[in-house]
């Protein structure tokens, strides 16, 4: 089970005074097996949660890729896919990479 972390927190800081069920947040269906479903997964989720940030700069996006892959490394979400320690670093690096150049800023150019 992963939880969709963005609409709990969401629901947690709409009503703070209720205990949310985190299991209405969260995805049942079948998880990554294979290396390459894995990346997918964490690729996806970075991308969609990067779009929230306020500051794009190496920073950010370091603890935004980071965040989100420890998340799912704990929450169980790649128990089934065949990956290393090595292998989440790597692809965390590439994420982290990819999204510094997407949103990097560019220069005003002269009129």
């Amino acid at each position: 089970r992963s939880t969709v972390k963005y609409f709990y927190i969401m629901e947690q800081k709409a009503h703070p005074d209720k205990e949310i069920d985190r299991s209405r947040f969260s995805y049942n269906g079948r998880l990554p097996d294979t290396k390459e479903e894995a990346i997918v997964m964490m690729a996806d989720s970075v991308e969609a949660a990067s779009r929230s940030l306020k500051e794009y700069n190496e920073t950010t996006i370091g603890e935004l890729v980071e965040n989100i892959v420890n998340s799912q490394v704990s929450e169980g979400a790649f128990k089934d896919a065949p990956l290393t320690f090595k292998h989440l670093e790597i692809a965390k690096a590439v994420l982290k990479e990819k999204l510094i150049n997407i949103y990097h800023s560019r220069i005003e150019y002269p009129k």
